[in-house]
């Protein structure tokens, strides 16, 4: 059996030679593309493990919270080593730091503490009273802070003093400044008193409260002082005549006045003297007598003798004249007259009077005139 035999043209084999080509290009660059996107997409992609791994790590670390309390410790302990060092301003932060992640009364006494020693006594001060306010410190941190805040809060603040117009004298609280307006002045926090004066000017005063850390501005308007009235013209007239002052009618006097009561007191006094007197020579006398007449006169002598008879006499002229005395003192209180009648001169005189009597006594006594 004979196969067929197919002939093509010289034109149809050209024709189909070129497709043919043309296919096998079409292909060659849909390999290239094929190749270069793969590259890409190897370089861009980790391997499937390591994409694994790595995404599993990340969500291990997002699964885990942080434990805030521990967290502030670590910042405490930082703070507490840059503080011992006077490193104020990394210490605050630190302390602050803690205070942010867990609030406490400790974190905020040693920020008020850094605070304090960077010169920001206001923020200390806030500080402060924000740990006290919580009552959780140690005691010696309690009283330290209150003391500290204490003495914070009495700082002075400046008074920025102002005026219109400038140049007046200033004057706080009674003291006068070496200063005029505009100045200014450190006070201590509280209440003080200002006056401004000036020439031609109205007085002005008034309180100014000067706040702790803020201080204080007085800015004063002055007045002027209105000009004097002018004189008031004499009219020439007869002067008017002052009528006479009317009669002051006498005062009267306390009839109860209290009445001179000098020589009752006088001779009152010398009374007692002498009745001193006489008793003291008296009992002497008497001791003197006994002494003589003991055991049948056996001690008498002349000396004891006079001795006796003097003593005797000395106390019979203090009895009589110490009788006498007050005798006189109360007629001088019994007969004295009111003290609003007319005062009439007087005189006093006593006279002692002294004789010897029988078996060596004597006798004394006194006698008082009296001239009115």
């Amino acid at each position: 059996m004979t196969e067929p035999t197919t002939s093509l043209s010289p034109l149809t084999r050209r024709t189909v030679g070129i497709r043919g080509l043309s296919a096998v290009i079409a292909l060659a660059v849909l390999g290239a593309s094929l190749g270069t996107t793969t590259a890409a997409l190897a370089q861009q992609k980790p391997a499937p493990k390591a994409a694994a791994a790595k995404a599993a790590k990340a969500d291990k670390k997002k699964a885990t919270p942080k434990d805030p309390k521990k967290e502030a410790g670590l910042h405490f302990k930082k703070g507490a080593d840059l503080f011992a060092k006077k490193q104020w301003k990394e210490s605050k932060a630190e302390y602050e730091a803690a205070e942010e992640l867990f609030p406490g009364a400790t974190p905020k006494y040693f920020i008020a503490r850094c605070s304090e020693e960077l010169g920001e006594h206001a923020e200390a001060a806030a500080w402060y009273d924000k740990a006290i306010e919580l009552n959780k410190l140690k005691p010696e941190q309690q009283k330290d802070a209150q003391d500290r805040v204490a003495a914070l809060k009495a700082r002075p603040a400046k008074l920025i003093i102002t005026s219109t117009p400038p140049g007046a004298l200033v004057i706080i609280d009674g003291k006068a400044i070496p200063e005029k307006t505009p100045t200014d002045v450190e006070l201590t926090p509280g209440a003080h008193k200002v006056a401004l004066s000036a020439d031609k000017m109205k007085p002005f005063e008034q309180s100014v409260d000067v706040a702790p850390f803020k201080g204080a501005e007085l800015n004063a308007s002055l007045e002027a002082q209105p000009p004097p009235p002018p004189p008031t013209p004499v009219a020439a007239t007869q002067p008017t005549p002052t009528p006479a002052p009317a009669a002051t009618p006498p005062v009267q006097q306390d009839a109860r006045q209290r009445r001179d009561n000098t020589w009752v007191y006088v001779t009152g006094a010398a009374a007692i003297v002498g009745l001193g007197v006489g008793t003291y020579f008296g009992v002497r006398a008497l001791n003197d007598h006994k002494d003589y007449t003991a055991n049948n006169y056996a001690g008498a002598t002349q000396e004891l003798h006079d001795r006796g008879t003097r003593d005797a006499l000395v106390s019979d002229m203090g009895f009589g004249l110490g009788v006498t005395l007050a005798i006189t003192s109360a007629v001088l209180y019994f007969t004295q007259p009111p003290a609003d009648a007319p005062k009439k001169t007087g005189a006093l005189r006593v006279t002692p009077v002294a004789a010897p009597g029988p078996n060596g006594g004597g006798f004394a006594g006194a006698t008082a005139s009296f001239t009115f």
